[in-house]
């Protein structure tokens, strides 16, 4: 179970199998013991919106292929409604954050524009506002900076005196570090809340506590230029010997050959394992993969394994039957 799970470690390898990464998990996201109460919408809350189907802009020929999501909350009204910006982004500009962009307009921005569609430069047009309430351009401060090729931000508050439902036709653009246009995606409502709270639901028999593994540090003896980091969630399903880890992951630095490389047997190529060890300091200690080897006899994290996309693997369901609960993995 995840519980069993809960004190060990989580490694990533390349596509050799080398080590490259470990992190310790923790419970960081736990669900309450009881379930809440549902929570009535406040006033000027709004429905969010996802920009996540990312294209080339238009007669855009540099080699940058940017993926990931933005989501948009609202917050305010009137003058004062503002975008409030969420977003993981791989194959951007990998200088935005240390080159000098001084005076460069839209610079490592991201930016709603105009347009409605991607498909055509010159619809596209230029920042979305509400220009009669706000004389000047608020997008001028929406920017990322990268790390390891990823970009991620969890505030970023844009006040466009605008509500989401006037933003929700038009399209997100994001610039590299020049300022020009990279990548466009149109937003859709496919992350609406509920027009009513719903109630309260009792969690299953078999439900436990999800498990955190997002301090990724550099493998101990590992001296290649990979550099991972991301996040991946475990929740459990099952019990006794049916006891399986749900793995959800965002990852960025990985082996970008993953996916495309030939790894037929190449022990542990591009996995994801959890690990006997319980600390990430000392390779020595960390041991193999964890599992019940008494109620499984072989080695269930061989499936473990990620496929990387411009830099970037991602993953919304990897199911591995250990044998083992959240709690016994959890240190």
């Amino acid at each position: 179970t995840n519980a069993e799970v809960a004190d060990r470690v989580m490694v990533v390898h390349d596509a050799s199998g080398a080590r490259i990464a470990c992190s310790p998990m923790s419970n960081s996201m736990n669900a309450p013991d009881e379930p809440e109460e549902p929570v009535e919408p406040e006033e000027n809350s709004h429905d969010s919106l996802l920009a996540s189907g990312f294209q080339t802009y238009p007669g855009y020929t540099g080699n940058l292929v940017v993926n990931g999501t933005i989501t948009l909350t609202q917050e305010g009204s009137g003058a004062d409604a503002t975008q409030v910006m969420n977003f993981t982004l791989a194959g951007i500009d990998s200088t935005c954050g240390t080159a000098n962009v001084t005076g460069v307009a839209n610079a490592c921005g991201i930016h709603i524009h105009v347009g409605k569609n991607c498909s055509d430069a010159s619809t596209v047009g230029g920042h979305f506002w509400n220009e009669t309430a706000i004389a000047e351009d608020p997008w001028q401060i929406a920017m990322y900076t990268a790390a390891s090729n990823l970009a991620t931000e969890g505030v970023l508050e844009i006040t466009t005196g605008l509500t989401n439902a006037e933003v929700a036709d038009r399209v997100m653009v994001v610039h590299d570090a020049s300022g020009a246009r990279i990548a466009c995606s149109p937003m859709s409502n496919s992350m609406n809340a509920p027009d009513e709270p719903e109630e309260p639901v009792e969690p299953e028999e078999n439900s436990h506590d999800s498990l955190l593994a997002s301090g990724f540090q550099t493998y101990p003896g590992y001296t290649g230029n990979l550099v991972v980091n991301g996040t991946i969630t475990l929740t459990q399903e099952g019990s006794g010997a049916d006891a399986t880890q749900v793995m959800n992951f965002t990852l960025a630095g990985i082996d970008s050959t993953c996916g495309t490389a030939n790894v037929t047997g190449v022990a542990n190529a591009c996995g994801i394992h959890i690990h006997v060890g319980k600390n990430c300091s000392d390779a020595s200690t960390v041991g193999g993969h964890f599992w019940n080897e008494t109620a499984i006899a072989e080695d269930p994290w061989q499936i473990a394994m990620y496929t990387a996309a411009s830099n970037l693997a991602t993953e919304g369901v990897l199911e591995i039957t250990t044998g083992l609960t959240n709690a016994e993995v959890a240190d």
